[in-house]
């Protein structure tokens, strides 16, 4: 499994990996020059929330300071990283955060199916 871009590993009672170059976001758990995201859920609310708080984290913003770049209340960004929104947030939402964490961001939501470009508000 995985894509052309990114290999998984199925870990036996660890879960699944996706193996990044560890060049494109300058943290984690480095490996042979590659960056193993762990445990990200498949798909779902679940999936997008670990992601978001794993970048924002990453970049060492708080929430407020996420806020303020992208013009997403806090209240929600909170109830996003905690996977408590009620729906999927919006594709403007979406993008906005793409602006702040950049292109492998947008991927790994496109792998995780919560990010399409024909996605509508």
């Amino acid at each position: 499994m995985g894509n052309a871009h990114y290999p998984i590993v199925q870990v036996p009672e660890r879960g699944t990996y996706y193996l990044i170059e560890a060049s494109k976001l300058g943290g984690g758990l480095i490996a042979n020059n590659w960056l193993a995201l762990l445990n990200i859920p498949a798909s779902g609310l679940g999936a997008l929330a670990f992601t978001v708080r794993y970048f924002r984290e990453s970049k060492n913003l708080s929430l407020l300071q996420l806020s303020k770049k992208t013009g997403i209340h806090r209240t929600q960004l909170t109830r996003l990283e905690q996977a408590k929104l009620a729906r999927r947030p919006q594709k403007s939402t979406i993008d906005r955060l793409i602006g702040i964490f950049g292109p492998l961001f947008r991927e790994i939501l496109i792998l995780q199916g919560n990010y399409s470009d024909e996605n509508s508000e």
